[in-house]
């Protein structure tokens, strides 16, 4: 089985986890805002900068660090699906992760 981890695949998961969080009620506020604490919770979970988390939801974070933070606090291990994040955005079947520290 191939994982996907691009970029692309990060975004989705992104959008989706604070679209879920929103509509639970995680946040008593208004949608938008709802959204927008949501994606600030998910930030600073992952530890990552504001920059760092604006190109990860526009698609557009290639850098291996952040996007493994992010993958992490999204529940989903690089490491234990045997994956390696590049400097490319892509990702290699051999050897771990990086495990920010």
């Amino acid at each position: 089985m191939r994982h996907d981890l691009s970029p692309a695949m990060l975004q989705s998961f992104l959008r989706i986890r604070a679209e879920y969080l929103a509509m639970t009620g995680v946040y008593a506020t208004p949608k938008g805002s709802a959204v927008r604490a949501a994606k600030e919770q998910l930030r600073q979970l992952a530890g990552v900068s504001r920059e760092e988390f604006r190109l990860a939801w526009t698609g557009q974070l290639t850098a291996p660090n952040p996007r493994v933070k992010l993958w992490l606090a999204l529940g989903i291990s690089p490491a234990a699906l045997d994956l390696r994040l590049t400097d490319d955005g892509q990702e290699d079947q051999r050897g771990e992760s990086e495990v920010p520290g």
